[in-house]
Formats: C-alpha cells, structure tokens, sequence
C-alpha cells in the first residue's frame, strides 16, 4: 500500500472533521468528492469503491491502523466503511510514565523469581519461562502439514485430524484442551465433535483449507471460523496464530485484561470474540512493544511483547506480588523560577562534517524514545499542576487542569491556573541542559500569548526539577540566543 497515498487520506479526513466538528462520523463513502479534489482518487466509479478498496486492503493486511480514524461494521454480505471524528473522542493510549513504572516492577519482579536480574527477552528467565509459545507453533505446522494439504483433502477427514493434533500438543497452554468439567468441554470440543461425527466435513475442510492455503480476509475468516466452532475466542486466536506468528498472537482473556489495566489500557476482551476487539487487542500489543524497545534501547519481536503481558497478568501473581511489595517513595518535584541571560554568540553552522551515514542511524527508535521523554515530562506537569492546586484548596481549578498536547495548533502542552483563576498556557520541554528545541508554531504563540510558561524538566530518580520561565521573550538576545535548525526549500 502506498504510504504516501494512506498520509493524503489521513489529511483529507483530519481536514473534513476539523472543518465540520459538529459530524462524528461519516460514511468513507461520502468523502469521496474531497479525495477526488486532493487527487487521491481520479473518479467515484462505484459508490465509493475506491476508498473502500483502500480500507479492505489495509484491514486483510492487520493495518488499518494506519488511518486511525476508519472503521468497519461487517454485515451479512460485506464491510460498511467509516471515518470518526477522533477528536470528539477520548483516545485511550498508554501513559509512558506509568508504563516505566509498571516495566522497573515487571524487572524487579524477575529478578526475584529467578534470582537473577533481567537481561532481555531472548535469554534467561524469559527465555526459558515463554519460549516455549513458538516452539509450540513451530511444532504444530509440523503436525499439520499445510504445504501437503490438496483440494481431493477437503471433506475426508485428514485436515481436521491434523488441526485437532496441532492443538491437541503436549503442554500446550495457549488453548484450554483439557475436559475440567465433563465430556466436551475443552476449547477444541466442537472440531472433535464435527471429526467424530463426520457432520459438515465438506463446509469444514473447505474453510480450513483456504485459511490455511491461500490470501483470505482475515475479517470474514474469524466470522466463519467463529460459526464453525463457536465464540471460542482463545481457539479461534490460536488459529490465526498458527497461520501467521508474525502478525498474529494467542490470546488468554483473563490475563491480558488485567495486564492492560496495569498498563492503563481497559480493554474488555471476555464474551468479545469478534474482529474488532482481536484487532485492538494485537494493537495494544504493539503499543507495548515499542515502548518496551525504548525501555530497553533495543527492538524486541510482538511475541516478547505478548510474553511480557501474559506474565504481568498471569493469575494476579504479579498483582498480588506488587500488593507485598514496600512502595517506592515518589521523586520529590522542586520548581524555580528562572530568568534566563545568554552570553553566548551564535556560531556557524557547519553541515558537512556532522552528517552520519543513513545506515548507522535509527531514526524511527530515536523519534521514539525523544517522543515518549516528551509525554513522560508532560504528564509530571500535568500531576504537579494539579497536586499544587489541589494542595491551596482549589479543587474547582484543578479539575480543569487540561492535557491539550494532541491539539494540533495550540502552541502549548497544558493548560493550567494560578491560584488566583488565571489561565497558564504551559509548553512542557525534557531537557537536562539550559538549551531546548522550539517548533515555528511554539514560537509564534510564545511571542503573542502573555498568558505562556515554558517548563524545562529534568527527571532523576530521587526527584524531579521544573524550571519555570514565565511569558518568555525568545527573540530577546540579551535571556536568549534563538538558533535556526531545520530549513524549508521551496522551488517553482
């Protein structure tokens, strides 16, 4: 899929919403003369099949992420597209600062269990405890054979045979195949059912066989493997898992429900067998891998990321570990005020020697980890703000204290008060040096808003330092020196 096409969809629809706030939602459809104006598209031959030819490929491919903003209902006969309006809604995302929290116990947590402190996900303690979820896969295609699987198959017997022994592996606990409570009641029973029975094995083998076989639509192929086998929802994500570990993951309701909420994301995974929540869920997976990567300063698969998940959910262990554990003393926060003076000269700039080699540099993990340090300095402001209020008696302030830094535009992160009522518009830096980068926009607020703070933080482990500069004058030479560090080329 063409990326640059998916950025012109993403602004055509953020566009239409911030003109039209009043809309929540609207048919992809319906957008069509807007794409056609941009030049995404040359012409709505068919009722918007253009766009929703572009969103059916993203959603058989698992990326539909990639337009944040579109959505599908599936009905009987095929997929209804949608845009939502994402800024009337709440968007749940992971706190980085709780996640650093819940990754320092996640590492403590090891270190107790093994004895040993944790390294990395391909060796010690979690290599040895998770390994095992590919190493059962890898043994499962072996017992099934799909390479060998034929079309004169369909309706024999063999291909179910061979998916039931494929779940039916020794130790393994990615699906519930024990009977606990009487004859049939394991997650596989219906498979077992239709094997011994020799019901529908045509209907059966056909769907297993293309699923397994060929490029399907992963949305209708959950749906019908769903109404083959029943709401099974861990059943059905092993399945998937089987036929791509790499974009697909096994599931245990229980566990990864209360593992989102460590992390501070609710998702209701119990009784919800259904494409969309299997979709959230491996996206939630992948929001915790990235931040693990920055954690660690170093990329790690979607399984380990599964695997950290499962064991920080695993039967309330962790939980009830946490519960025994002596909580740490929060990092002391002490702010200052500060009135800047440069005495520094600029200096030219020198272009040619700085420049390093594309392939040394990862760029995406640098973005990344300055981005999460960034949210993480948010958020210390956003707490500090309101604990300040809270603590001067003026609750009715702290309650508006506002997170305004995913509004395009603003110029600021936060919008806080003095005691007094008055507004502070609050533009939160990371920095742990008396320099800091400033956005064109940032800038132009900064010289026009007599009511802008710039708080400079620097995180320790033992405290935490706001420096406060209040209605900054960045282009006073005598506080500052203002350096240019990106330019815009233009030609005709």
């Amino acid at each position: 899929m063409d990326r640059e096409k998916i950025n012109r969809i993403n602004e055509v629809v953020t566009v239409y919403f911030n003109l039209n706030p009043e809309i929540k939602e609207t048919k992809a459809k319906d957008l069509m003369p807007e794409f056609i104006a941009a030049g995404i598209f040359n012409s709505d031959q068919k009722d918007g099949l253009e766009i929703r030819q572009v969103l059916r490929e993203l959603s058989e491919k698992n990326e539909l992420n990639l337009i944040p903003s579109a959505y599908g209902e599936k009905k009987k006969m095929n997929t209804n597209w949608f845009f939502k309006n994402r800024s009337s809604v709440i968007e749940e995302t992971i706190s980085p600062l709780r996640f650093e929290t819940v990754f320092e116990n996640f590492k403590e947590y090891i270190k107790e269990l093994s004895n040993k402190p944790f390294v990395n996900f391909s060796a010690g303690y979690m290599h040895y405890r998770e390994a095992y979820k590919m190493e059962i896969r890898s043994a499962a295609l072996l017992l099934m054979d799909t390479k060998n699987w034929h079309e004169s198959d369909v309706g024999s017997g063999k291909i179910l045979k061979k998916l039931i022994s494929a779940i039916e592996i020794k130790g393994n606990n990615l699906v519930q195949i024990h009977h606990k409570w009487g004859p049939y009641t394991a997650e596989h029973s219906a498979l077992i059912k239709l094997h011994e029975e020799k019901t529908n094995l045509d209907k059966v083998e056909e769907i297993l066989f293309r699923f397994y076989t060929s490029s399907v639509n992963n949305e209708d192929y959950f749906e019908k493997l769903k109404q083959l086998f029943g709401a099974r929802f861990s059943l059905i994500a092993y399945l998937f898992f089987l036929k791509d570990g790499r974009k697909f993951l096994p599931i245990s309701t229980s566990n990864f429900e209360y593992a989102f909420n460590q992390v501070g994301l609710g998702l209701k995974l119990k009784s919800r067998a259904n494409w969309p929540t299997y979709l959230s869920f491996l996206n939630r997976v992948r929001e915790v891998q990235k931040l693990i990567e920055v954690q660690m300063d170093e990329e790690i698969t979607l399984i380990d990321a599964h695997s950290f998940l499962w064991l920080i959910g695993y039967k309330n262990k962790f939980k009830d570990w946490l519960t025994n554990q002596s909580q740490k003393a929060l990092p002391q926060i002490i702010e200052s005020d500060i009135s800047p003076k440069n005495t520094r000269q600029a200096t030219t700039r020198e272009t040619s020697s700085s420049i390093l080699p594309v392939s040394s540099v990862d760029f995406a993990t640098i973005e990344e980890a300055r981005r999460q340090s960034g949210r993480k300095a948010e958020e210390v402001v956003i707490e500090y703000e309101k604990d300040k209020l809270h603590s001067a008696g003026r609750e009715d302030l702290a309650a508006k204290v506002l997170d305004c830094s995913s509004r395009l535009g603003m110029g600021y992160d936060v919008l806080s008060f003095t005691l007094a009522g008055k507004e502070k518009h609050i533009e939160v830096k990371n920095c742990n040096s008396n320099s800091f980068y400033i956005t064109a926009n940032e800038l132009a607020v900064s010289q026009q808003d007599p009511l802008y703070y710039i708080y400079l933080v620097k995180r320790e482990e033992t405290r935490t330092e706001i420096r406060v500069i209040s209605t900054p004058e960045l282009n006073n030479s005598d506080s500052f020196l203002l350096e240019p560090q990106t330019f815009k080329v233009s030609f005709d």
